[in-house]
């Protein structure tokens, strides 16, 4: 069972970690084409994480962090795709 917990734990953590580094990366204007595909990849796995998270049969918090984490991928996504950017 610790095995177990630490695992879900991990789990958390890399969807957590994604979430942050999605939301920073929405404020940084991609100035290369190969940057712009780095920060689209990071995002659609923030947007798969989130989801993921948000479809669990969890507690409100969990669903509540899917959801941050979500948003912060959409959020990046239609950034990169529109062009705009505030850098």
């Amino acid at each position: 069972m610790e095995s177990l917990a630490l695992l879900a734990a991990v789990i958390v953590l890399v969807i957590v970690v994604l979430g942050v580094i999605s939301l920073f990366a929405v404020f940084r204007k991609p100035k290369t084409s190969g940057s712009r595909g780095i920060f689209t990849v990071l995002h659609i796995a923030s947007v798969f994480a989130g989801g993921w998270l948000m479809s669990l049969p969890v507690g409100i918090g969990a669903r509540l962090l899917g959801l941050l984490v979500f948003a912060a991928g959409c959020v990046g996504l239609l950034r990169i795709f529109r062009g705009t950017s505030r850098s």
